[in-house]
């Protein structure tokens, strides 16, 4: 029983220390840039080459911004991360489920695949994947309200696929564009508060 209860401490003490992390909103305007790029991949038909910048460079620009404006203020914390071999495998793992799920639903429903229908249901396929990563990060913070974000990505997939775009791709670009727009303004927002809430104190020195 003391074992339990010292783990269940010892994953709340995580949850809170990750939670802690996040409120700085720095982390949802970086995905939210990150999916308005990809919406901008799509709509002008430029290089992947962004996406592959973003990922090399964004890291260490977030890391840069969180020494100069979140540590000052809530100090450093090295925070426990899953090793990438296992993450990867969680990742292809429910993508793979998804893919599974959405091929048979579609099969019962329609009897038949399409090329057409596949770039349509391409919202949805996001709005799922989207859902799993925000459900993850429920289970590293312990923050619900992220629960409220997975519902409404996967219905604004859902929704976005069911819509008859002229073009095949446009259901899929509103999509980057619309959340990327809801994850920027939410983090914007949060880092705003989070400035307010947290300002660096003043050195006082006796003269």
């Amino acid at each position: 029983m003391e074992k339990s209860i010292s783990e269940d401490n010892l994953r709340e003490m995580e949850q809170k220390a990750y939670r802690e992390s996040m409120q700085d909103g720095l982390t949802e305007i970086f995905l939210g840039i990150l999916l308005i790029g990809m919406g901008t991949l799509f709509a002008v038909k430029i290089s992947a080459a962004f996406a592959v910048l973003f990922m090399l460079f964004a890291p260490r620009i977030l890391e840069k911004l969180k020494r100069k404006y979140t540590y000052p203020r809530m100090g450093y914390m090295k925070l426990h991360s899953d090793p990438p071999g296992k993450t990867a495998r969680g990742i292809f793992s429910y993508m793979l489920l998804v893919v599974i799920v959405m091929a048979t639903v579609v099969f019962i429903v329609f009897g038949d695949f399409s090329a057409d229908m596949l770039y349509r249901l391409t919202p949805t396929f996001m709005g799922a994947m989207l859902a799993g990563a925000l459900t993850y990060l429920v289970g590293k913070s312990g923050d619900h309200r992220y629960y409220g974000i997975a519902v409404f990505g996967l219905v604004a997939g859902i929704v976005l696929s069911i819509y008859r775009f002229e073009s095949m791709w446009t259901g899929l670009v509103v999509y980057f564009f619309l959340m990327g727009s809801c994850f920027t303004g939410l983090g914007v927002v949060r880092f705003s508060y989070f400035l307010q809430k947290y300002p660096i104190q003043e050195e006082v020195t006796d003269e």
